[in-house]
């Protein structure tokens, strides 16, 4: 009977570790598995260099996941151009969606880090938030728009929570149109299956 307490003491300590949470629109963008679509860079407002590189590197990763084939890459940074005083993340992110408007993508997908980074304490837990949009590339228009933050426990990686969190908004965000191919595919990796 005692240990059974101690069972339950510890698992509800344990669930109070890790806490998540997300607000979206309700309708996601429904778009066809050839439709093209952009990562842009994304606007890095942490106190972790690279943040943002890495989360460019998930999203990229994480669209053919979802059944988007003709994900299109954007040209290397050119920092030479940076205007004076600019904030460097959001100054690219106009440029590729300049660029990605002239190569006629249809979609793009922007992403803004909150945070990135490890709690202070004995387990070091993970912290990632993050804001996402989906735009018209052509008018500008946001067309489903999403937040997500979350803490981890303390042997997770950020990396591995900041993946889980922007697949959870994006499958909120984008379906594919199955009728399109034929098929319905299972958008869910290996390391977010239960």
């Amino acid at each position: 009977m005692l240990i059974g307490r101690y069972v339950l003491i510890g698992l509800t300590l344990s669930s109070l570790g890790a806490c998540s949470s997300m607000a979206h629109m309700p309708q996601a963008v429904t778009l066809d598995p050839g439709a093209s679509i952009v990562v842009l860079p994304t606007i890095n407002n942490t106190e972790t260099p690279l943040a943002g590189e890495r989360m460019d590197d998930l999203a990229n990763s994480l669209l053919p996941v979802l059944g988007l084939t003709s994900a299109v890459q954007t040209p290397a940074e050119d920092t030479s151009r940076l205007p004076d005083g600019s904030p460097h993340d959001r100054w690219h992110q106009e440029q590729a969606l300049a660029w990605s408007k002239q190569q006629h993508v249809r979609f793009a997908l922007a992403i803004s880090l909150m945070e990135w980074r490890y709690k202070v304490g004995l387990d070091g837990e993970p912290a990632v938030g993050m804001n996402v949009s989906i735009l018209d590339v052509d008018s500008g228009h946001i067309l489903w728009s999403g937040s997500a933050a979350r803490s981890g426990w303390g042997r997770q990686a950020v990396s591995s929570l900041a993946l889980d969190e922007l697949h959870s908004l994006l499958r909120h965000a984008i379906t594919v149109n199955s009728a399109a191919v034929g098929t319905t595919q299972d958008s869910t990796p290996s390391s977010v299956k239960p």
